[in-house]
């Protein structure tokens, strides 16, 4: 019982250590909560928060939305760039867009994957 007791204690607790995983949901700014969401629970939409990509989080751009780092510069974890659309990240001059981890371009495991 203890066993899997503890178990469940490290996946519940995994969930407070790591990142958000942010999905943009409209054209914005990306510091702009009303550009992103979580993707609610288990990632179908129920209960789904807004908020922006911060540092440690995970930013997903698809469907076709323009995302603009326009306001300040902004910071994310790993940044993937899904081909659903014509997607689109304007980074304005004297503005940064920091990438701890990486970039990924079409990123679903199949023969046009790439990695920047």
């Amino acid at each position: 019982m203890k066993k899997y007791l503890l178990i469940l204690l490290l996946i519940f607790s995994s969930q407070f250590t790591f990142g958000t995983t942010w999905y943009a949901v409209n054209d914005g700014d990306w510091n702009d909560n009303n550009t992103w969401d979580d993707g609610g629970f288990m990632g179908w939409g129920f209960g789904a928060t807004h908020g922006h990509p911060q540092a440690g989080d995970i930013a997903v751009i698809e469907d076709g939305y323009t995302i603009t780092v326009g306001d300040s510069n902004a910071t994310c974890d790993s940044l993937y760039i899904r081909n659903y659309g014509d997607n689109t990240l304007i980074i304005n001059s004297g503005l940064s867009l920091t990438i701890n981890n990486g970039v990924y371009v079409n990123y679903y495991h199949d023969s046009y994957d790439y990695e920047c």
